[in-house]
């Protein structure tokens, strides 16, 4: 009876304890990157509130609680709010409230001076980058000026802290600056030319970014310039200018040219280019012509591609370094998820080699079973083919179609019969034991009587 109400104390426990549930990310990491966004997000955050419903307030209000009960919230937010903010709610006053909270926040700066005093520069601000682009991603559709100079400030900390010496400031009226093309000549008359074309174009790269919606002339010409020359160094002669053998995908190029004629953002035309690309891809275009125009879609349709991409890139190429950084041992567990992605196209830079550290971590794969009565049953060894060893208790076996022999006690020693050997009297030495229930009877009033709990607390 002790044991019943132990069981039973424990089914009650479990039934009313506050379990975190992992499975709940999971399964929105998922579902927001295979379907609707918000229909993930309300589904997360119903298994939130269902997760915590039986835990009181002070554990709602401590990790990993209170982060997956705000983060649901922010993901509904986010992904299902399509018109405008709610009213901000009343202030001290009474008289309206105060202004929306922004999303600015000064923490990654402080945490940057901080990291930067302590160790490794450049790791410092490449966390600093990650950390503004968590606030960017949770400030929505609306950036903050705030926001958008710290954004712009820890860029140029990674490209100081990173690369070497900062680049030169240029007046304010313009992004474009002439370091790029001069310190690709000097990189192409010490060494490998390929190389120095391929920074050449990651620095144009940079400075593009730099502008923002606004590119200047002198900063689109020194990128064709940099697109042509990675393109004559790295992959042989330049592609004569021409029109593309594949004729039916001439049709994006006019419509691009539509959309812009008609003063369209950038970000417009991105679907056509991408829809462009895979149409010379289908008609097996040349490969320096897709390349170069695929560098050209990835310097115009950057953000747009990053806007679009799913939500695993989020996590995955900005949560993962920090992720790393706070708590090195369980980063696998995130990295698992999300290596079974592709976001090449998200333009993702992971400076840590997550494979070769979370790989090995990886559960193993359990050896196949067998499929056919080759192997005995485990615990028994091989069966005797031959008379020759009988099982355990039997006499000798007779080699014909006759009974065996019946089994015998003791033979005599002084030539009479064996008398045969009579059953012994079992001695019951639990006489004075108090009954006790079968397991099978215990396990099932236990379940009958945790059921009847845990439907009623």
């Amino acid at each position: 009876m002790t044991s019943l109400c132990v069981l039973s104390v424990t089914f009650v426990a479990v039934c009313r304890s506050c379990n975190f549930d992992t499975s709940c990310k999971t399964t929105y990491i998922h579902d927001a990157s295979n379907g609707d966004a918000c229909t993930a997000a309300n589904a997360y955050q119903t298994c939130v509130n269902a997760m915590t419903s039986s835990c009181n307030a002070t554990q709602k209000a401590e990790d990993p609680y209170k982060t997956a009960i705000d983060e649901s919230n922010s993901y509904v937010a986010n992904n299902c709010n399509s018109g405008p903010p709610p009213p901000p709610p009343p202030g001290p006053g009474g008289d309206g409230g105060a202004p929306a909270t922004s999303c600015y926040s000064p923490t990654c700066e402080s945490t940057y001076t901080t990291n930067v005093a302590q160790g490794d520069a450049c790791a410092a601000a490449e966390a600093y980058v990650n950390c503004v682009g968590q606030m960017v991603a949770a400030c929505g559709a609306t950036i903050p000026p705030e926001v958008t100079s710290t954004q712009q400030a820890a860029q140029a900390a990674q490209v100081e802290k990173c690369n070497g010496p900062p680049v030169p400031p240029q007046p304010a009226t313009s992004c474009y600056s002439a370091a790029c093309e001069s310190t690709y000549t000097t990189n192409v008359a010490q060494g490998d030319a390929c190389a120095a074309a391929e920074a050449y174009l990651n620095c144009v790269g940079q400075m593009v970014a730099a502008c923002g919606a606004t590119i200047p002339p002198e900063v689109t010409s020194t990128q064709q310039a940099a697109q042509a020359a990675q393109v004559e160094k790295c992959s042989g002669p330049p592609v004569p200018p021409g029109p593309s053998s594949c004729t039916g995908c001439d049709s994006y190029n006019t419509q691009i040219q539509t959309q812009i004629q008609n003063g369209a953002p950038p970000g417009v035309t991105c679907p056509i280019r991408v829809d462009h690309v895979e149409c010379l891809r289908r008609c097996n275009a040349p490969a320096a012509e897709i390349e170069n125009i695929v560098i050209q879609n990835a310097m115009l349709c950057g953000n747009y591609i990053k806007d679009n991409c799913t939500i695993l890139y989020m996590h995955c190429d900005i949560g993962l370094p920090i992720l790393h950084l706070q708590n090195p041992t369980s980063v696998c567990d995130l990295w698992n998820i999300c290596a079974a992605k592709d976001f090449s196209l998200c333009g993702e830079r992971l400076n840590h080699n997550y494979s070769a550290v979370c790989d090995p971590l990886k559960p193993p794969v359990p050896p196949p079973q067998p499929t056919d009565n080759s192997s005995p049953p485990p615990g028994q060894g091989p069966q005797p083919t031959d008379n020759s060893s009988p099982p355990p208790g039997q006499g000798p076996q007779p080699t014909d179609n006759s009974s065996p022999p019946p089994v015998q006690g003791p033979q005599p020693t002084d030539g009479s019969s064996p008398s045969p050997q009579q059953p012994q009297a079992s001695v019951n030495n639990d006489k004075n034991k108090t009954p006790t229930l079968g397991p099978v009877t215990v396990v099932v009033i236990t379940a009958f009587l945790a059921a009847f709990l845990c439907s009623t607390h």
